[in-house]
């Protein structure tokens, strides 16, 4: 199955991926504008303002399209409304990480379904970015001319690097 979701809409297209059907709508309780799947497909994550959502597909995988039916499960980050820039998943997907507007990464646990926040330095908000492969470092370019290494095991913007223009594109390349 593919999921969309588009506009100012507060629902999530499901089509089959046998026929391109329109096999299901989700309702979420805002307009979802980042969506990723976990790394299992057992999930999909999708973020709508001041929270995230958790889109649980259950299909027995039978014929063309199969029956689906989906649960969704929502979480508020608690820092009000924010506009988000980027969902960045691990190759765990343990947890993700939402870049925004705010001076702070938010964070949901996928496994007990928490949501935290990493606070960035100077006050910055974070563009994109990016995980290391063992996904303890992750890497986000901040609005204060600094790329800001995040340890991810302790949580915690470990060093900024400054750089001389407004990193609003980071990609972090495995060796």
């Amino acid at each position: 199955f593919g999921l969309a979701a588009g506009g100012s809409s507060h629902n999530l297209i499901v089509s089959a991926a046998c026929n391109g059907s329109l096999s299901d709508t989700v309702a979420t309780p805002g307009a979802p504008t980042l969506l990723r799947s976990l790394p299992d497909a057992s999930a999909v994550l999708a973020v709508d303002s001041p929270g995230i959502d958790v889109v649980t597909p259950a299909t027995n995988n039978a014929g063309c399209p199969p029956a689906i039916a989906d649960s969704v499960t929502s979480k508020d980050f608690g820092q009000g409304p924010f506009t988000p820039n980027q969902l960045i998943l691990p190759s765990s997907g343990a947890k993700a990480f939402v870049t925004s507007n705010l001076s702070m990464l938010l964070v949901y646990t996928v496994n007990g379904s928490a949501v935290s926040t990493i606070p960035l330095a100077n006050g910055a908000h974070a563009f994109t970015g990016g995980v290391l492969g063992d996904g303890s470092m992750l890497y986000v370019g901040g609005s204060d001319n600094a790329v800001h290494r995040i340890d991810l095991n302790a949580g915690s913007d470990a060093q900024q690097i400054s750089v001389s223009f407004t990193p609003d594109l980071v990609a972090v390349v495995p060796k």
